[in-house]
């Protein structure tokens, strides 16, 4: 059951720049997102994805959205898987795989005409023309020829450029090699449980209260084991101080930057072709055949295989090899089928630079005890269709689920299938689950060298709601480089600011300056003016004192005094005048004005 979870939020970057938050998800969770078209449609901060993963035994079609990135450079895109009203993951698979089309290349476009049709009913219309598709085939293309793979992948191209409107270059789609497959394999895993997110707390080292050094622990990655029907891969992550070097280490950044050191990953990655489950049971298959070829001395045109141990008991089929009619009846029989596959894993197999796994493939060391795998593909297939016990790994479990199933009779497993006891399993699935529980234990064990008691494996289809699959690493590292458009806008934005801050406080510094030199060139001339104002007011009150004095002093010598007691005579303007008592009175008003 689909665990629901609350409305979250999409951070997007509007025309400005501004960070703004828009609620768009109605349901789903952590793992992927239900879009309404509307608001897939109007909201131009929401982008889509398409990748179609062309596999051997069929093709797979994911559509992946994600808002505009954040601009923070220490973050990658938001990418999800798109879901459905009810919160399942939406994939459409189609069968036999595209290399069926090898012969008649021109039909490759009309075989995934209908996950085509899907995606496009399914992304709003005008989003199509900035929709990028990617369609990857693996190993099952792998073992065509250059040329037929040359004729499928160009008649895809030209027809998908005719009918559809999504972004598509011809480098968008390949035959990728099987390295790539376990990267982009890696890739998805550690994305989804958020290996790549870099939240921890910085560990800052101090001396006599100085800091002297400052490192930041990113977390510890999980490796991955991916089993299709043709190849299988294995990935690892490596420490960069181990000195490995080879065609299967690959070192890479998910960064928009090749420089930032924050998302450079270094990991150990091979691919094992051919040692797919379903051509692992062909091998087996021309094995059993072969041994029976080679020690029949009849003549016969029929020849019986009647210990087939990695087929249900009482289940037969009939082989024609050399003119010859080969009948082979399953004895179903789990370890003897186990220990049979062993051979098929090439372990003799020269070692060049050890240790190695199968087929003489360098292979470092596992730190096993604190090392996480998860296995996909057929791992979780093989643990859970039919057997029921995926996710954790233990060697016990599988082994009493695995050897009870083997020990069933093919006509109890019909009956079983026709009840629906198997709901996830088609018929073919039915008839090769004792051969693929043993493959799958081979391989594990004998072949990659896992210890019996290791516990740190986990099988896993869905993981936080995403159908975790090598096309999320694919969709995520081909936009890597996306972000880089929304952390330009941020810094120029930023830039912007920071300019238009340093230019306004420019502009107030000088105006404060001038201001200050006008106040100052006031000041001066308000000083000189009250200066003259003083200055004019001192010499009038001086001026003024000087003329009164002057006068007063005239006065005073104009007047004679005689001494007689009697008499008193005034000369005015040259005349003299007597003057009896009353004279004498207003002399000595005159002197006392003086």
């Amino acid at each position: 059951m689909l665990s629901r979870a609350n409305p979250a939020v999409i951070e997007t970057i509007d025309p400005k720049g501004l960070i703004k938050s828009r609620e768009i998800i109605q349901g789903g969770d952590a793992g992927g997102v239900y879009v309404p078209k509307k608001i897939g449609n109007e909201d131009p901060n929401l982008h889509y994805g398409i990748v179609i993963d062309c596999g051997s035994s069929g093709s797979r079609l994911y559509i992946y959205i994600w808002p505009e990135h954040s601009g923070k450079e220490n973050e990658l895109l938001q990418i999800k898987q798109l879901l459905d009203k009810e919160g399942k993951p939406v994939v459409k698979k189609l069968e036999p795989g595209l290399s069926s089309m090898a012969k008649t290349p021109d039909n490759a476009t009309e075989y995934l005409k209908s996950l085509l049709d899907f995606a496009a009913e399914t992304i709003p219309p005008d989003k199509h023309r900035d929709t990028p598709l990617y369609i990857f085939a693996t190993a099952g293309l792998r073992f065509l020829t250059p040329d037929e793979q040359k004729k499928l992948l160009e008649d895809l191209f030209n027809d998908i450029v005719r009918d559809y409107r999504f972004l598509i270059e011809k480098t968008h789609i390949q035959v990728i090699p099987g390295k790539l497959e376990g990267i982009y394999s890696w890739i998805a895993i550690n994305y989804v449980l958020g290996r790549f997110q870099s939240n921890s707390t910085d560990s800052i080292s101090v001396t006599n209260g100085q800091t002297i050094s400052i490192s930041k622990k990113r977390p510890s990655t999980v490796g991955i084991l991916d089993m299709g029907g043709a190849s299988a891969q294995i990935a690892f992550e490596v420490s960069p101080d181990t000195s490995i070097e080879g065609e299967e280490i690959a070192e890479f950044s998910l960064g928009y930057d090749e420089d930032q050191e924050v998302f450079k990953y270094r990991i150990y990655v091979t691919t094992f072709l051919g040692y797919g489950a379903n051509k692992a049971f062909e091998k087996y298959i021309e094995r059993i055949i072969s041994i029976a070829l080679n020690a029949s001395t009849s003549n016969s045109s029929h020849i019986l295989i009647d210990d087939a141990d990695c087929l249900p008991h009482g289940y037969s089929a009939n082989y024609i090899r050399n003119n010859k009619t080969i009948t082979v009846i399953g004895e179903g029989d789990f370890h003897s089928c186990a220990k049979h596959l062993v051979t098929l894993l090439n372990l003799n197999a020269t070692c060049k630079r050890k240790p190695c796994s199968l087929n003489g493939v360098y292979q470092p060391t596992i730190n096993y005890e604190s090392q996480d795998f998860y296995g996909f593909s057929e791992f979780w297939y093989t643990m859970e269709d039919i057997l029921k016990i995926g996710g954790p790994y233990t060697r016990l479990a599988f082994l009493n689920a695995s050897n009870n199933y083997c020990n069933s009779k093919w006509a109890d497993i019909r009956r079983w299938y026709t009840d629906r006891l198997f709901p996830k399993a088609d018929l073919n699935r039915v008839l090769l689950q004792c051969f693929k529980s043993a493959w799958l234990y081979a391989f594990l064990h004998d072949g990659l060298k896992f210890p019996i008691n290791y516990e740190r494996l986990r099988s896993a289809s869905l993981v936080n709601n995403n159908d975790v699959q090598w096309t999320l690493g694919a969709i995520l590292y081909k936009t890597r480089f996306l972000p880089l458009r929304a952390i330009n806008q941020v810094k120029s934005t930023i830039h912007y600011r920071r300019t238009h801050t340093d230019s306004t406080a420019m502009i107030i510094l000088i105006c404060s300056m001038l201001l200050l030199c006008v106040l100052i060139f006031y000041r001066k001339i308000l000083r000189a003016k009250i200066r003259t104002f003083f200055y004019r007011r001192n010499g009038l009150h001086l001026s003024s004192s000087s003329s009164n004095f002057n006068q007063r002093y005239q006065l005073l010598t104009s007047i004679v005094i005689d001494d007689s007691p009697s008499l008193s005579y005034t000369y005015t303007s040259g005349k003299a005048l007597q003057t009896s008592s009353s004279s004498s009175s207003l002399y000595n008003e005159r002197l006392r004005s003086v």
